[in-house]
């Protein structure tokens, strides 16, 4: 299933994968959307693989990432490739990681910079077997 907006789009590849793509300056509204969309696909999955796009990603203020790092730890355990980006893009990208990691508490959450979506959907494919063989 694919979602479109103005600002992102979302795709959901059950059952684990989200991809999402950003086309511009993110708003705390847009982390709500985005996540009011994710977390019926995640709910009660022990692990889920997230795919982000961030070459086109604009500004992500303050309030935006705290909301992302917020929502993001209340999922459960999980692996995020972050693709493409300028160093400014990556940057912005790094923060939202350590804030994300702070309210994730101990769970088992790993995440990738890569240059291609390919490479982003190997690594995350290569975690979800891993995964799957600990949860069975």
């Amino acid at each position: 299933m694919t979602e479109l907006s103005a600002r992102f789009r979302l795709e959901h590849v059950p059952p684990h994968l989200v991809s999402l793509k950003f086309e511009g300056d993110l708003e705390r509204k847009d982390v709500d959307a985005i996540f009011d969309r994710i977390e019926p696909w995640i709910a009660g999955q022990p692990f889920w693989l997230f795919e982000i796009d961030i070459s086109a990603l604009g500004q992500a203020g303050v309030d935006a990432r705290r909301a992302a790092a917020e929502r993001i730890g209340k999922a459960p355990a999980y692996a995020m490739a972050l693709c493409g980006g300028s160093l400014a893009q990556r940057a912005i990208a790094t923060l939202f990681l350590k804030l994300s990691e702070l309210f994730s508490g101990n769970r088992d959450i790993s995440h990738k910079f890569v240059k291609e979506p390919a490479d982003a959907r190997k690594w995350l494919l290569e975690e979800g077997r891993r995964r799957s063989s600990r949860v069975r």
